[in-house]
């Protein structure tokens, strides 16, 4: 079983006849942690609880989350410094003089074929960033892919005289492009002046954090559909309608459209419905999410497809 690292557990019990479930030292309630399957868990239910009738527990967890998290925090650039974190093991290459070393150990052609690198604000060496960096976000890879001896034998041997900057570089330009894409995208809405925008929104948690979306759609004068996401907000302390609904006005003021929503699409859960009532717009439920849920429940909960499911499990666990 996996090791418990979260301090939500110094206030809950895991059920013992069902470990789905979890239950409160203080008040002895029972709840669900989302799922039957263990990786599918999550503490969510668990936090509501401790917001919603236990305050001053609450308060106390926070606290033991957020010093956790600066922990966890400390131990992964105490880590990296060593060489002994996501790098992975003794071939993290975080730092230059070792990325040097290793690189004239492994492709020393290459590295003689190199002379002497491009300066840093070389602007070819600047274009090659950028290219990393691009190269993150589009396929969602981490910043320290860049202390990889994989990622460094192939970028040296494309470019010899290229010096790939550390991961700390790539996470300071990344909000820097943040900040530019946001602000190109909001003057771009400026100049398209919608009369109507909709607003389309979606909450989910993964990793044990909560996420609210939201996208706006328009039609431009060129009758083109555009849709621009304006948020992706983590709601880790409260999911509540009133919340939620709180942090989409805030998105729809600053991106300055909050007179302009004409409709809201929502999925339809309890607290969306309530935050869609507790807002100034008309809103209803998504098709998409209502024909899921449909298969789900109807289609999936059938004798014969659970049985169907749980042999292809099977086969794929024989497999692997």
């Amino acid at each position: 079983m996996r090791t418990k690292t979260s301090p939500i557990w110094t206030y809950f019990d895991v059920g013992i006849d069902d470990p789905s479930f979890a239950i409160c030292k203080k008040c002895k309630a029972k709840l669900s942690r989302g799922s039957k399957i263990a990786k599918n868990m999550t503490t969510t239910n668990l936090k509501t609880h401790l917001a919603k009738s236990h305050g001053d527990i609450y308060k106390d967890f926070l606290g033991l989350e957020k010093e956790n998290m600066e922990k966890k925090r400390k131990a992964a650039e105490e880590e990296e410094e060593e060489g002994t974190s996501d790098g992975r093991g003794p071939f993290s290459l975080r730092n230059k003089e070792r990325k040097t070393n290793y690189l004239q150990q492994a492709i020393p052609d290459v590295m003689a074929l190199a002379g002497n690198e491009w300066k840093f604000n070389d602007p070819r060496n600047l274009q090659c960033n950028k290219s990393v960096l691009k190269m993150m976000i589009f396929d969602l890879r981490p910043f320290n892919e860049v202390n990889k001896p994989g990622f460094l034998q192939m970028v040296k041997t494309l470019q010899p005289k290229f010096n790939p900057g550390s991961d700390k570089y790539y996470r300071d330009l990344m909000q820097k492009t943040y900040t530019e894409c946001k602000e190109k995208m909001m003057q771009n809405l400026v100049n398209a002046n919608p009369q109507d925008v909709a607003l389309v929104l979606d909450g989910w948690s993964n990793f044990h954090h909560g996420y609210l979306g939201v996208n706006i759609h328009y039609i431009n004068d060129d009758w083109e559909r555009k849709i621009y996401n304006i948020g992706c907000v983590p709601l880790d302390s409260s999911h509540t309608g009133a919340k939620m609904a709180e942090v989409t006005e805030g998105l729809a003021q600053e991106w300055n459209v909050l007179d302009k929503i004409s409709f809201m699409v929502r999925d339809s859960a309890a607290n969306m419905i309530r935050m869609g009532d507790l807002v100034a717009w008309n809103h209803g439920d998504c098709t998409n999410h209502t024909f899921q849920l449909n298969i789900k429940d109807e289609m999936f909960g059938m004798p014969s497809v659970e049985n169907l499911i749980e042999k292809c499990r099977k086969v794929c666990t024989y497999a692997n």
